[in-house]
């Protein structure tokens, strides 16, 4: 299932029980189960905009976030075909 927020560059992408949030044309965090990874690459402040606002409010449940590196991102987001 892909979602669109609004006009913003963003999308989550959901395959099972692994999420992806895409902003612009990069995955930036991936959800497994309760598994929360979010990249450690600096971006620009719209992406890193992105990412807090999905954080703050999508995922509130979510105590446990691990930050990660970009390959790391790539590879679990690889599950939800992110590049759609």
């Amino acid at each position: 299932m892909i979602r669109k927020f609004g006009a913003k560059q963003l999308k989550e992408i959901t395959v099972g029980n692994t999420t992806t949030l895409v902003s612009y044309k990069t995955p930036v965090v991936v959800l497994v189960g309760d598994a929360l990874f979010v990249t450690d690459a600096k971006y620009s402040k719209t992406t890193t905009r992105h990412i807090n606002y999905y954080i703050s409010n999508h995922l509130k449940m979510i105590t446990d976030i691990n930050h990660v590196d970009q390959s790391v991102i790539y590879n679990l987001a690889a599950v939800t075909g992110w590049a759609l």
